[in-house]
């Protein structure tokens, strides 16, 4: 074994310009020890470039391995964060016009005998905007993102904390009035659609509930008593036994 190199046979001169023999090949033996060398020949390894493709801004990754035909590698990430003005990135091409053979970032792929080249493949993307919809307090929420016609986001629900006098933000409407009018609650799932998405906020009447504690068979004592009244989504802290309730035989 040479490093960088495939065994090529053997020579009867050590910088190979003599007579070439390869394995299993025959030789008449003269009046003299003869000697044979090994011959190398250079292993012939590629490159995967990467190519941004009119990416605005980031970097392309870099593969600096070298890769014999045959050999398996796994194509990059958009680690250095390409990103076109109006575009998501959606993998990578093997052709500048995204129209042939596409990989999505960890597939494997077999080194062939030239070196490899991927561009980045753009999709036009698109945005979602949030309307407050006459709210009175509190901001929308905003996304900087773009999807790609049939990607999907989370409803992110109400982190602005919408108000619209007493009422608050029950879920986020598509296309209110229309055929297509579609209520959204916050995780649920929105698939994008071929054109940028405004969402507007469904106002709904405040709603509050109780904490109630019950003795459940306590013999002696008071339960404790929460008057808060609490709105969906709000975090509640359990009451101790303040009130010292017992029961015979048992302990709480």
């Amino acid at each position: 074994v040479k490093e960088g190199y495939n065994f090529a046979g053997w020579n009867v001169q050590q910088d190979g310009n003599g007579a070439n023999y390869t394995t299993g090949q025959s030789y008449t033996m003269g009046g003299a020890n003869i000697t044979l060398y090994a011959r190398w020949t250079l292993k012939q390894t590629y490159s995967v470039i990467y190519d941004a493709n009119g990416a605005d801004s980031g970097d392309v990754p870099v593969d600096t391995m070298k890769y014999e035909k045959n050999t398996i590698f796994t194509i990059l990430d958009n680690t250095g964060n390409l990103t076109k003005s109006g575009y998501c990135f959606a993998g990578w091409s093997i052709t500048r016009d995204g129209t042939g053979t596409s990989f999505n970032p960890g597939a494997k792929y077999i080194m062939g005998t030239a070196n490899f080249t991927l561009y980045a493949k753009w999709v036009v993307g698109y945005s979602v905007t949030y309307v407050a919809a006459g709210a009175t307090s509190g901001t929308v929420p905003v996304d900087h993102l773009l999807y790609p016609a049939g990607g999907q986001f989370k409803i992110p629900g109400n982190p602005g904390d919408l108000k619209k006098n007493d009422d608050v933000v029950g879920s986020w409407i598509y296309h209110p009035g229309q055929e297509d009018e579609r209520f959204y609650e916050e995780g649920q799932t929105f698939y994008m659609k071929s054109a940028n998405v405004t969402l507007y906020a469904d106002w709904v009447p405040k709603t509050t509930d109780n904490v109630i504690y019950h003795g459940n068979w306590a013999e002696h004592g008071t339960v404790p008593v929460d008057t808060t009244e609490y709105n969906n989504g709000d975090t509640v802290t359990v009451r101790g036994k303040t009130g010292n309730l017992t029961r015979t035989n048992y302990v709480f």
